[in-house]
């Protein structure tokens, strides 16, 4: 046991972090508080530091992420889904992703011409649809051909050299199948009803 230097309690020895092979004197929770009060005091300050530290270090930083990710797939991808199981959670993920996109212009065309470098033959198979369904040698249906559900429908493709064999999924179907997102039934939406849902599976009149 050893008493913290600051919230004066008594805690156990795995309660406190080291540094530099050192057991500090504070606990991990005052260690939290003490680091968030000087972030939110010296934000661009921090923020210019880690900026310089990861330019000066890219290559090892980058490998290390990669590292990580591989190390804690299962659990990162639970945690992400856990964010957006209901389609008002995913719909707040969305505008997010839609207001960064807009604030960095630049750093979003990057990122896209990049994503088009190291996946060119899915980026073809996007280019082929687009002009199929303008030359409207391709259809897009109304419903999902998955969930049945009369919702906006987006292609996708199991194999992209076939670039016209499309399948056409809602945005929460398309989701899991490329595995972003787990448990989660599309026909389930959420409303202010006192059972907190409903379910909604419309299909297509015949």
């Amino acid at each position: 046991m050893k008493i913290c230097s600051i919230c004066k309690k008594e805690k156990k020895i795995n309660e406190y972090p080291i540094s530099k092979g050192k057991l500090e004197s504070r606990c991990r929770e005052c260690a939290r508080e003490y680091g968030r009060n000087h972030y939110n005091k010296n934000k661009e300050e921090v923020n210019l530091k880690r900026k310089k530290y990861y330019e000066n270090n890219k290559d090892r930083e980058l490998e290390k992420q990669k590292k990580y990710y591989q190390e804690n797939k299962q659990d990162i991808r639970l945690k992400a889904n856990a964010k957006q199981k209901t389609p008002e959670e995913r719909e707040k993920a969305n505008a997010r992703s839609r207001k960064w996109a807009k604030e960095n212009r630049e750093r979003h065309y990057l990122n896209s011409k990049r994503s088009r470098e190291r996946n060119p033959e899915r980026h073809k198979a996007h280019q082929y649809v687009n002009w199929a369904l303008k030359l409207e040698v391709l259809k897009k249906p109304e419903n999902c051909s998955k969930c049945e559900r009369l919702i906006k429908v987006e292609g996708h493709h199991t194999d992209y050299s076939k670039p016209l064999e499309v399948v056409w999924l809602c945005r929460t179907c398309h989701l899991k199948e490329h595995g972003k997102l787990l448990d989660v039934d599309p026909r389930i939406e959420y409303d202010s009803s006192p059972s907190g849902l409903h379910i909604s599976c419309d299909k297509k009149e015949s």
